[in-house]
């Protein structure tokens, strides 16, 4: 037998190509100054081969939706961007979109992300 040791990162993609869930504990930006930690709710991101989820347990600052319903999934270019703050862009129900803003409860690099949102974008 032979043990073989993962990654965090390894186990995370994983369980998605195994059609599980990858389960990342994040912080949304729910607006303002994004140095204090008041303008942030923490949840939970949830990734799988066909959806995305996020879970902060407050109505506002959630969502479901269809992998096939994203409209962008990108590093953050200037807020945040140094951080490893990243964004997804789904639909709203006005027929406009909303954009949510997060970043790792952990100091997190760009690197992060960019492994995070490439699980999000191509799952297999």
């Amino acid at each position: 037998m032979r043990l073989v040791r993962e990654t965090g990162a390894q186990s995370l993609a994983k369980a998605v190509q195994l059609g599980g869930w990858a389960v990342v504990r994040v912080r949304h930006h729910d607006g303002g100054d994004v140095s204090l930690a008041a303008n942030y709710c923490e949840g939970n991101l949830s990734i799988s081969r066909n959806d995305l989820k996020f879970d902060s347990g407050l109505r506002n600052d959630s969502f479901s939706v269809s992998r096939g319903d994203i409209l962008e999934a990108e590093v953050n270019k200037f807020i945040g961007a140094v951080a490893g703050m990243f964004h997804i862009k789904i639909p709203a129900a006005n027929g406009k979109s909303h954009t949510f803003n997060f970043i790792g409860t952990l100091p997190q690099s760009a690197e992060e992300a960019k492994f995070l949102l490439g699980l999000i974008r191509n799952p297999m």
